[in-house]
């Protein structure tokens, strides 16, 4: 059992003996915490007093349509040293005309961060 679990099972045991406040007092946490402890203890015993992570389970990703992606990658092949700014001004009617909805400016910089080349072609020397 990890020393925190320990921990928590002492402060429960001291709170039986001595008293909510004085537990309370003793290991630095507020009378809501032992008490969610003591629930915590009560419905999945001691394992149960393991901190678990509290990051969400299913983390939202980023959707966008393969044809949106590929015209920035074209783009970036065409001009390689173009900006997210100067991207944003040539894919919105590009888009519009195609009824995609056009990423925002600050989207396209996530996007070209997140591609594994940078979506950067690198000129061949002679």
């Amino acid at each position: 059992m990890p020393e925190i679990a320990k921990l928590r099972m002492k402060a429960l045991n001291f709170w039986d003996k001595h008293g909510i406040r004085a537990a309370a007092d003793a290991f630095d946490v507020s009378t809501r915490t032992l008490y969610w402890w003591r629930r915590l203890l009560r419905t999945g015993g001691p394992e149960a007093l393991i901190p678990r992570s509290k990051a969400p389970l299913v983390r939202r990703s980023r959707h966008w349509h393969p044809d949106v992606l590929k015209e920035i990658r074209r783009l970036r092949t065409e001009l390689p040293n173009l900006g997210k700014e100067q991207i944003f001004v040539r894919l919105k009617p590009w888009c519009e005309a195609r009824h995609f909805t056009c990423p925002s400016t600050s989207t396209i910089g996530r996007i070209i961060a997140g591609a594994h080349d940078k979506m950067r072609m690198i000129p061949v020397r002679l």
